[in-house]
């Protein structure tokens, strides 16, 4: 309830969208790593056996590696969103638009994978 209604209070409206920067699909895409780390915190440590997938951690990260990892994803999520933003700028509206829903997809797509892996941990790591 409350990420919904955090996603709600910062989707601005379309006419606004238009003049200025969309944060809405970097905050989906930073909550859902969010729920990533905490889902992995859990596997961790809740005596499933379970270990991390990704190489880039190893078998057990620690909190300091698991948010460096996510604030890497966020701003490089966060700085694509924005140089799409910025190219639209001079275009014609066609190629704004088109520009707009690549920018989204970026985040949201990001945001779904993000919320699936999440919920894999939690389904496949039961506590023990």
């Amino acid at each position: 309830m409350r990420v919904a209604l955090l996603l709600l209070l910062l989707t601005p409206s379309l006419v606004e969208a238009q003049r200025r920067f969309d944060w809405t699909p970097t905050v989906a895409y930073g909550l859902a790593r969010q729920a990533d780390h905490y889902s992995t915190h859990l596997f961790l440590t809740n005596g499933s056996g379970c270990r991390e997938g990704n190489a880039l951690l190893g078998p057990r990260p620690s909190h300091l590696r698991l948010a460096a990892l996510n604030a890497v994803g966020v701003a490089l999520v966060g700085g694509t969103n924005y140089l799409l933003y910025r190219a639209t700028k001079g275009h014609s509206p066609k190629k704004q638009a088109v520009l707009r829903w690549v920018n989204r997809g970026v985040g949201y797509w990001g945001a779904g994978w993000s919320t699936w892996i999440a919920l894999t941990n939690l389904r496949d790591c039961p506590a023990r």
